[in-house]
């Protein structure tokens, strides 16, 4: 320390200008923080200001580049601007205006489905060569030999569900098929939700391992549901079957059987007239155990090709109708179902009609449901674009009513007379059809199969009640 007072002012004059500016320094900063805020928090953001800045800037080139698109539209004539796609009905590729749905599902929305079976059950390797097949035919079971005459037949309802659903196997994809494991959960929730408790499933172009799939799914939740089919190859499970399905809790199955459809012996596995492929027909009679009535139900798949094949099949099933028959006089009625590859003009169809009648013909207003028009579809919507088909039927006995022809409620009927004894079937009982269907194939922008499923409910009722 200076000992001189001047000395000593100097040194003291100079720590006070020293502790001012220090003092000022930092009031000045503190002037810079939020109020209350320490010193320690003090922060520039950094990327706050960043992402400012370049929303800025992308704000500045949208409005440039709306400033350019404008004066772009505005030098342009209405011929040069973009045109819409043309709707349905102007689409030059879409010449019968079909205004059906063309959306496709993505890919993220399609449901999961199971598998089918890997080893294609049923399906017939390359250059398989057999020798050919004999079935023996079942015999007549004692149900079919007794008659009516002292039975009341009681009043039930039965619907039968027809379907080609495309088989499936190695070969090529045709346009716009899918695979059969994204195909089956389609095919049987349609069958599901159109099941009541005594329906009966007809369905055409199908392997085993196809059958076995859709089995699976009817009984995912309850085991209820059987079938019968054979292989139209050896009469077993090679080859396509027609299988007849229905629910074993409300049917007794009392007889089965396939036959070949040809000139030659319908017992043998051979080809008939002038079709490509060898063809069959399965047929079941079931009795309804609630109400103990009897019906026939026959499934056939005609070839696409043969003419003089379709009207031969036609000739011997109405035969195998006609053999029913003749067990007894009871006459329990017998339906053909099933995809006969021809349109209802053709000559097999004509002949079928003599002796049967064309559920949809019985349709009237307000109990028919669905499409009116064309049975086939194709995958991509081809067949109706270019008119439609219809070539899937149910046929029922000619003896079939319409819904408003059959009698009335039990009150409006008379009372039997005991007297009358009668054998045949429609001189005791009324045959209607209640309703017919032909239902939806495309779903979610996806077609489950090339055709259309059909269905017809039937009832059966006493002419008189006792």
């Amino acid at each position: 320390m200076p000992s001189s007072p001047k000395s000593r002012l100097k040194v003291l004059s100079l720590a006070t200008l020293i502790t001012l500016t220090v003092i000022y320094y930092f009031k000045s900063q503190n002037s810079l923080l939020p109020n209350k805020d320490p010193i320690g928090n003090l922060r520039f953001d950094y990327d706050s200001y960043r992402s400012t800045e370049q929303e800025q800037q992308q704000q500045q080139q949208q409005q440039q580049q709306q400033q350019a698109l404008s004066l772009a539209t505005e030098s342009l004539s209405p011929s040069d601007l973009p045109s819409s796609p043309p709707s349905l009905l102007e689409d030059p590729s879409n010449p019968k205006k079909f205004l059906g749905d063309v959306n496709v599902v993505p890919p993220s929305e399609i449901p999961p489905v199971s598998p089918g079976k890997k080893e294609l059950l049923g399906v017939p390797p390359q250059n398989l060569f057999l020798k050919t097949i004999t079935k023996p035919e079942p015999p007549v079971p004692k149900e079919l030999t007794q008659t009516l005459a002292d039975s009341y037949i009681k009043p039930f309802k039965v619907r039968i569900y027809s379907h080609n659903i495309k088989n499936g196997g190695t070969h090529e994809l045709i346009p716009g098929e899918l695979p059969w494991e994204e195909r089956v959960k389609d095919i049987t929730s349609s069958m599901k939700f159109h099941s009541t408790e005594s329906t009966i499933f007809t369905l055409q172009e199908i392997y085993k391992y196809q059958m076995l799939d859709i089995l699976a799914q009817l009984n995912k939740f309850k085991k209820e549901w059987t079938f019968y089919g054979a292989g139209r190859i050896n009469g077993e499970e090679l080859g396509e079957l027609v299988p007849i399905i229905y629910n074993s809790n409300y049917w007794d199955l009392i007889y089965n059987d396939t036959f070949w459809l040809n000139d030659k012996d319908p017992r043998s596995s051979l080809q008939g007239w002038d079709a490509i492929y060898t063809r069959i027909a399965s047929v079941v009679t079931l009795r309804h155990k609630q109400s103990n009535n009897i019906i026939n139900i026959f499934n056939t798949h005609f070839d696409h090709i043969g003419t003089a094949a379709k009207l031969g099949s036609s000739e011997l099933i109405l035969s195998k109708v006609n053999q029913f028959t003749k067990w007894s006089e009871n006459k329990w009625p017998s339906f053909i179902a099933g995809d006969f590859n021809s349109e209802p003009n053709d000559a097999s169809i004509k002949q079928i009609k003599e002796i049967m009648i064309d559920s949809v013909s019985l349709a009237t207003v307000g109990n028919r449901f669905g499409h009116t028009k064309s049975t086939v579809t194709g995958f991509e919507g081809e067949v109706l674009r270019d008119g439609g088909q219809n070539i899937d039927y149910i046929f029922a006995p000619k003896y079939t009513k319409r819904i408003d022809e059959a009698g009335g409620g039990s009150g409006s009927k008379s009372v039997c007379d005991k007297s009358i004894k009668s054998n045949v079937f429609e001189e005791k009982a009324d045959l209607a059809l209640v309703q017919f269907g032909m239902l939806h194939s495309k779903f979610n922008g996806r077609y489950m199969s090339d055709h259309r499923p059909i269905v017809a409910d039937f009832s059966i009722s006493h002419k008189c009640q006792e």
